[in-house]
């Protein structure tokens, strides 16, 4: 059995009791609507065990061909109420295709030699960096290297891939955040093919860091 596929219905059960809690939390605040944490009167915590949970069940349920974009949504954004109910409808749309049928031997969960065949694992990052600081993006070499502060920058996003580097990782590396932001703000203006690819968290948005997104396939271009 896929390893991924063994490890899912436990973390699925600790996810949702996160995400259960998470959702009494704002009740109790009265956090209703399209809201986010920037314009709570009160400031309000991040729900960083939520936060690591969705991401580890995110990256799983990818392995597996689960669709898991309320997941994404729902890390970008976690206090808003609208992110929150589509998470809540995915845990019983998952539940009841994916972890009881598992739990009654049904079908394994993973993707079918035919859905996979010919392409690369969903999960794969979209960067990666030759030994002469030269990026190749979705695929695609970049056509000039990085320099020795942006690449130490995006090495330390690719190891920590498909998770973010947070503030105490850049600094162990002897990197300050401001000065990693102001590298990937950069990147991001000059270059559109870095602003595909990097994640920056938003102003709430501790506990998530900086990220590199997924591969994806460029469509072939037609002659």
């Amino acid at each position: 059995m896929n390893p991924l596929v063994e490890q899912i219905p436990v973390l699925f059960q600790a996810w949702h009791a996160a995400l259960t809690a998470h959702r009494q939390r704002m009740k109790q605040r009265g956090i209703i609507g399209p809201i986010t944490a920037a314009v709570l009167e009160t400031p309000e915590p991040e729900p960083d065990e939520l936060l690591r949970l969705t991401g580890r069940l995110s990256f799983a349920s990818e392995g597996v061909g689960i669709a898991e974009t309320p997941l994404t949504d729902l890390m970008r954004d976690p206090f808003n109420t609208d992110n929150v109910q589509a998470a809540e409808q995915f845990a019983i749309d998952f539940r009841r295709k994916f972890v009881a049928r598992l739990a009654y031997g049904g079908l394994p969960l993973a993707p079918s030699p035919a859905a996979t065949k010919g392409r690369k694992a969903k999960s794969e990052c979209s960067v990666s960096i030759d030994d002469e600081g030269r990026a190749t993006i979705n695929g695609v070499p970049t056509d000039r290297p990085l320099t020795p502060s942006q690449r130490k920058v995006i090495e330390l996003m690719i190891a920590a891939y498909p998770g973010g580097v947070l503030k105490d990782k850049f600094t162990a590396n002897g990197v300050e955040e401001g000065s990693a932001r102001r590298i990937l703000r950069t990147l991001q203006g000059r270059f559109p093919e870095w602003g595909e690819v990097i994640a920056m968290p938003s102003p709430h948005g501790r506990g998530i860091g900086y990220r590199l997104r997924p591969r994806r396939e460029h469509a072939p271009q037609s002659a």
